[in-house]
């Protein structure tokens, strides 16, 4: 019971139900919990292991079984996020020699007891302000020691276990709505007309050229980690990405199309055909799903992948054809994948790779494919026909420098890669695969980087935490730039959602404060939209 005190005090009053976990309450019924357990804890910046008197007696009762607590901590002390041992019951800590060897270190962490009866919601509040500063700091540090090639993160945990997690980036809680404001997910149309976004409980566009919300609003059942526009600009794929619930939208009505069901959790991707005809989506479970959208039954192929992590973090249509995709996941391995008679077929696959394959993106004419990977390993392949015909690493200095974001420019001349720890961009030539001179961006930040391209290729657009700047493609040169407020730079996630050609602007989220902001190129002006409250969201700002 004191577990879920606690998780009911975290979710009421400080962080809300989509960034606290406990099996309990967030698995839904009837899905198999043990590879959901380890795979969200794996997502998460802090662990909380609540231990009652019992907590020892109950891991020696347990020994020689399947023990998934005793997993779960093994796993969080594994992955070193911060683990905070959490008293509650007139608990101490146990002593050494009564746990097991995998976690006896736990006794010497620092912990927090939290009081029974009138007491307890006090030592929450205590514990959640601890908690906020714990989790900045651990998230200030990863940045700096670990590229960040996850797009989101969770909260996982077992009976005894809480993980409290945020965004990609830590966000402070700052206002009693945040949970329910908070701006989860934005995309730049391809006319670069309208920016989409999603609060939860809320789907909307921005027009870019009238800087005004649309009239018409979605209902959400959730938070949409994930939103991507069709090619064509007509529809709109949205995701939870914990829950695994996809819908797809009429952008112009936002009415509903139809549910795609089928993801039990953990979808981290979802990616349109070139012409706008399915959408691919990959998840937890290591499967791979094709739909077609204008089917009655949409479902028109699947791929299932097995081994020790077949995790699908991430999938790409190839540009040209609507058959051919590429998928990276938590195994060192790049997937070419293609779509015949109603099977996903594995054609090639490349196994070079050290570790998690983070991003995958294919040029503009798909004739090549660049792969990233945890342990900042850059590869760029060919492709023909399915198959890769030669795949070379870049050299990137591993251990030297991060892969916070990489795209192609539209005319596929040039690969950027967004260096955080350096704050630079890198080039490299598409035709003959050699790096230029990196592009220098000032003045340092805290928060990983994104970049876009502009519309005519010429330009890349990066922003972190402290500035958005934007050079000339290949000299570097500095032709614009705008410092953001003193909220980002004190932590807030910074992410560029796109480079509009309306009015030549570039588009970014600050996602705690639900902000978008248009920056002019040319002329420097900025307009934002920054809702005061939720009825002012409601009433366009």
């Amino acid at each position: 019971p004191e577990a879920t005190g606690l998780y009911d005090r975290l979710v009421a009053d400080h962080f809300g139900g989509h960034r606290v976990f406990l099996d309990r309450v967030s698995l839904p019924l009837g899905h198999d919990f043990r590879p959901r357990l380890t795979d969200v804890l794996r997502r998460c910046d802090l662990a909380l292991v609540v231990i009652g008197p019992r907590w020892p007696e109950l891991l020696r009762d347990r020994e020689g079984t399947e023990d998934y607590v005793l997993v779960e901590v093994e796993t969080a002390l594994s992955l070193g996020i911060p683990v905070v041992p959490v008293l509650v019951g007139g608990a101490g800590l146990p002593a050494t020699g009564d746990l097991p060897a995998s976690i006896a270190v736990l006794p010497h962490l620092q912990s927090v007891a939290l009081r029974d009866g009138t007491d307890f919601a006090d030592d929450c509040a205590s514990l959640a302000a601890r908690l906020e500063e714990l989790q900045k700091q651990h998230i200030r540090d990863s940045v700096k020691r670990v590229p960040q090639l996850r797009r989101t993160h969770r909260l996982g945990v077992a009976a005894f276990v809480l993980a409290l997690v945020g965004p990609l980036i830590w966000t402070a809680v700052d206002d009693a709505t945040y949970p329910s404001r908070a701006l989860t997910g934005a995309q730049v149309s391809p006319d670069g007309r309208r920016v989409a976004t999603a609060v939860e409980g809320e789907l909307r566009t921005w027009d870019v050229e009238r800087a005004a919300w649309s009239e018409v609003v979605g209902e959400l059942d959730g938070p949409a980690d994930v939103i991507r526009w069709s090619p064509d600009g007509r529809w709109l794929a949205t995701g939870d990405g914990y829950t695994g619930a996809m819908r797809l939208w009429d952008a112009a009505s936002m009415r509903v199309v139809r549910p795609l069901s089928g993801h039990q959790g953990l979808l981290d991707d979802i990616a349109w055909s070139p012409d706008s005809t399915r959408i691919a989506t990959g998840d937890g479970d290591g499967v791979v799903r094709v739909w077609r959208i204008d089917a009655e039954l949409p479902l028109v192929g699947k791929a299932v992948f097995s081994g020790l992590n077949p995790h699908v973090s991430v999938v790409a249509w190839a540009p040209g054809g609507p058959n051919t995709l590429a998928v990276g996941g938590w195994e060192p391995t790049v997937r070419l994948l293609r779509l015949q008679d109603g099977e996903l077929r594995e054609t090639d696959v490349f196994t070079g790779h050290r570790s998690f394959v983070g991003r995958v993106r294919w040029s503009p004419d798909g004739r090549r494919l660049v792969s990233a990977d945890l342990e900042l390993g850059l590869v760029f392949h060919g492709v023909a026909d399915g198959r890769f015909t030669s795949s070379t690493d870049l050299g990137f200095q591993r251990g030297w420098n991060s892969i916070d974001d990489l795209g192609w420019s539209p005319d596929g001349a040039w690969l950027a890669v967004a260096d955080g720890t350096k704050d630079v961009v890198r080039l490299w030539s598409a035709e003959t695969g050699q790096a230029a001179p990196p592009l220098a961006v000032h003045p340092v930040g805290q928060i990983e980087a994104s970049l876009a391209w502009s519309p005519d290729g010429k330009r890349v657009a990066v922003s972190n935490n402290t500035a958005v700047r934007v050079l000339s493609v290949p000299d570097g040169r500095l032709l614009a730039g705008t410092d953001h407020g003193q909220a980002e730079v004190a932590g807030e996630e910074v992410r560029l959602a796109g480079w509009s050609g309306v009015g030549d602007r570039i588009v970014w989220t600050s996602g705690r404060r639900v902000r978008i902001t248009l920056f002019g190129v040319g002329t420097g002006e900025r307009t934002e939209l920054r809702p005061t409250s939720l009825a002012g969201w409601l009433l366009g700002g």
